[in-house]
């Protein structure tokens, strides 16, 4: 929520938004579509809108796809600063290029492999972060003016149809020019043990650098254009991420679907090694009218 100026304060413990998004498929001809995608979102500080254009491939056989998209996101927020200074409306523009690939390795078995490469410019950095001066003071974040950004992934997927077992396994590699290099890695397991309700476990392990500027602490006669961030989102840091659900089916549409009703209860446990920790419990349901 860009309006929270402390996690302490609860200063967006209320915070209302709404959001609308659209997707579209147009099929072009049998082994091709289009896909379009446009919508807005908007909270107390923050107006954002966005669109995308893409095209999906099947090929060998309807055993491979093949996907590019392009997209771009529009932010304009109210970048209240650390101190309470308010400097008027901002921007953001994010561009993105994404591409994606799976193929059937066997009758159980999919791989995908994915890369995206993303570029911003305008108001990147969190306005409401700041660094702490020796001496005394702080002054707020500042970064450079834009950031690209590099992600490839990989993940493969095995079922087991006789047990009703579902296994997941990815890998991501992420590099921006900021200097930041970053690891995932993560799997999971479905088991179903009715024929209407699975449990699923999940684990994550993440690493990442801090980019160049990053610094606990400056020095007092630190030049005010000097590049800098605290922000702990962006230290050097490994994470663990323990996740458990439990989904009840209470109605059907056939194959698995988006629209298939469903409850949930979750349970999350996050913990880095800069000593963020959190427990999260969760309650979902999804249900559809036509």
């Amino acid at each position: 929520s860009t309006d929270a100026l402390s996690a302490i304060s609860t200063a967006s413990r209320d915070n209302e938004s709404i959001t609308q998004e659209v997707t579209t498929t147009i099929p072009d001809t049998e082994d091709t579509r289009l896909l379009l995608r446009w919508g807005a979102h908007v909270e107390e500080e923050l107006k954002s809108g966005h669109g995308g254009l893409g095209v999906s491939l099947d090929f060998a056989d309807d055993n491979a796809q093949l996907v590019l998209a392009a997209d771009a996101i529009v932010d304009v927020f109210d970048p209240v600063q650390y101190n309470g200074v308010d400097l008027g409306l901002t921007e953001r523009l994010t561009l993105s290029l994404n591409a994606g690939f799976s193929q059937l390795l066997s009758e159980s078995t999919t791989l995908t492999v994915g890369y995206g490469l993303t570029g911003q410019i305008g108001h990147i950095h969190t306005p409401w972060n700041s660094v702490p001066l020796t001496g005394g003071g702080r002054v707020g974040d500042l970064f450079p003016p834009s950031r690209l950004r590099n992600a490839v992934s990989v993940r493969l997927a095995q079922a087991i149809p006789e047990s009703r077992t579902f296994f997941q396994a990815g890998y991501r590699f992420y590099i921006d020019d900021y200097g930041a290099i970053a690891h995932s890695a993560e799997g999971q397991v479905t088991q179903y043990v009715t024929d209407d309700t699975w449990l699923r476990v999940g684990y994550r392990y993440h690493s990442q650098g801090a980019p160049y500027f990053f610094a606990t602490e400056l020095p007092a006669s630190t030049w005010l254009r000097t590049y800098r961030t605290a922000d702990s989102d962006l230290a050097a840091l490994e994470l663990h991420e323990v996740s458990a659900s439990l989904r009840y089916f209470y109605e059907r549409r056939g194959q698995p679907s988006d629209r298939d009703g469903y409850v949930e209860l979750g349970y999350l446990h996050y913990g880095r090694s800069n000593g963020l920790e959190i427990h999260m419990g969760t309650i979902g349901f999804q249900t559809a009218f036509w």
